[in-house]
């Protein structure tokens, strides 16, 4: 599971690429979304029992409304499916984690101890 606990959504892009998709839809692409960020490596197992269980659907939902997502939105890659401009998001997230982790040590460890005084 990652540390950066919100993830990035560029309003006016999601809703430009997904008009087309019915409301059961949109809402599968935004639980895929969510699934992925919280995954390590930010993608899913290429696996539709795995995907219906952590996604709370039935059999038919998962034809319905969650393979045509999958298809049109994510790629496949050894086993396992990830959305390209979540993995990008994903990538700056962690490096803008970190460097606020190096700067905050930075800032911590670069201050003068001034001892109490008793």
């Amino acid at each position: 599971m990652t540390d950066i606990p919100y993830m990035k959504l560029w309003i006016p892009d999601f809703l430009s690429k997904t008009r087309h998709l019915t409301i059961q839809e949109r809402g599968a692409y935004l639980c895929l979304l969510m699934e992925a960020w919280i995954t390590p490596g930010c993608s899913l197992p290429d696996d539709a029992l795995w995907i219906r269980r952590h996604l709370g659907v039935s059999a038919d939902e998962y034809a319905e409304f969650v393979k045509p997502v999958i298809d049109e939105f994510w790629t496949k890659e050894d086993h396992r499916i990830h959305q390209k401009r979540q993995r990008v998001e994903f990538e700056d997230a962690i490096h803008r984690s970190e460097m606020a982790k190096k700067a905050i040590n930075t800032r911590w460890h670069g201050r003068k101890v001034i001892p109490l005084k008793t």
